[in-house]
């Protein structure tokens, strides 16, 4: 009966393997910063991996010292590559150091192995109890990273998969072998698929990991697209399409829906005392700290320069301007250090009879905010503001 080959696998998969970690090279100077940790570590992982997967496809070429040596420490340490990798990705402590160092007592024991007899039974179990912690290691840095995406599910089973054909390997040598097995008689069954496995695991592990950067290159597109860079708030656009999105919603339900405009009194005069970085800092500082006095499901949008508004769904207007209070007090009573002092003007506006669109309720909301600057700033003011008075107000304002 003809026995299965790996050898030529093993090939085609290296091959596979060490385009997978020039493809990472590459990639990784083109990413944003945010996807760059553990790309590296990965790729020298594969070539580290792909090379003991070689050296094993080549065991009757190259002496027992050799092998009994490289190949395993090459092993041992492109799973280490890859666990450390996935950690840095997953923004966990990766304890690298502690992991290389343990390399030198494994060392030593394979040199035990050898010069003891040449233990090829005591060195593959301690090798595969070794790799089957190290895969089950990277799964576990998958799902604790506890993002629910099919790239992820996909990565941390084909670990689970790699680590129980380990399991398989090392539970064959310690109960059904015996030490009449050596390097260059072992062609077991069991042996013959764990280095197909193993060779496999190296290109579609690698597979799964571009599809993790992808999927978070794509989180990464979106949440830009949808946010603005300074404050991290929703932009103006993305904030358009969930108002209207919930106004349709609280129409059709009869639930009342409230709009804030708020405007940082005197900005310009920040900047052109302080600085446009000190602008800026305002900016974000005023972002949290409006973030902070809002439900997770209330909406903060930066609607422009230092012009902010609130979508509150399911809040009735004395609430909403209860809300805007809470925020407006928040900056006028107290001195923030590092920050030149600022106070807001709030526009308070919820769906009335005269709301027919999403972009009527933020004109009232924009009408009592202008409302608010012309009654002396630091302050709030509630919709409904009668149209002409409101025009006045923009007129006084813009004179101003």
């Amino acid at each position: 009966m003809t026995r299965f080959d790996p050898r030529a696998f093993i090939i085609i998969a290296s091959i596979a393997a060490i385009l997978c970690a020039f493809v990472l090279f590459i990639m990784r100077r083109n990413f944003p910063r945010e996807i760059r940790s553990g790309i590296n570590e990965w790729a020298f992982g594969c070539l580290a991996l792909t090379g003991s997967a070689i050296f094993g496809a080549a065991n009757h070429l190259l002496p027992l010292q050799f092998m009994v040596m490289v190949p395993n420490l090459l092993l041992i340490a492109g799973l280490m590559l890859l666990h450390v990798s996935l950690r840095r990705f997953c923004s966990q402590r990766d304890h690298f150091q502690f992991q290389a160092a343990l390399l030198v007592p494994i060392a030593l024991f394979l040199l035990w192995t050898y010069y003891d007899g040449d233990n090829y039974r005591v060195r593959v179990a301690g090798v595969s109890g070794i790799n089957l912690i190290l895969m089950l290691a990277c799964a576990h840095a998958i799902f604790k990273a506890n993002i629910r995406q099919f790239a992820e599910y996909l990565t941390a089973c084909l670990f689970l998969v790699a680590a129980s054909v380990t399991l398989m390997r090392f539970l064959s040598l310690v109960f059904f072998s015996d030490d009449s097995l050596k390097y260059h008689n072992d062609n077991t069954l069991a042996q013959q698929i764990y280095f197909a496995t193993l060779a496999f695991s190296v290109t579609s592990c690698s597979l799964g990991f571009l599809l993790m950067m992808m999927c978070r290159l794509r989180r990464l597109l979106e949440y830009s697209a949808a946010h603005d860079d300074l404050s991290g708030a929703y932009n103006r656009t993305s904030f358009f399409t969930l108002l209207s999105r919930e106004f349709k919603r609280s129409r059709r339900n009869g639930q009342p829906l409230s709009v804030l405009m708020l405007d940082v009194d005197h900005f310009k005069m920040i900047n052109d005392t302080h600085g446009h970085a000190a602008g800026d800092r305002v900016i974000r500082n005023l972002a949290q700290l409006i973030t902070d006095e809002l439900r997770s499901h209330d909406v903060l949008c930066r609607y422009g320069g230092e012009e902010f508004a609130v979508m509150l769904p399911d809040t009735a207007l004395d609430k909403a301007a209860l809300a805007a209070e809470r925020i407006r007090r928040r900056f006028a009573d107290q001195a923030i250090p590092g920050l030149p002092p600022y106070t807001l003007s709030v526009g308070v506006a919820c769906i009335d009879g005269d709301c027919a669109t999403a972009e009527d309720l933020i004109e009232h909301a924009d009408q009592a905010l202008y409302a608010a600057k012309h009654n002396g700033r630091n302050c709030i003011m509630t919709a409904p503001i009668d149209p002409m008075n409101a025009q006045l107000h923009r007129l006084k304002t813009a004179s101003a």
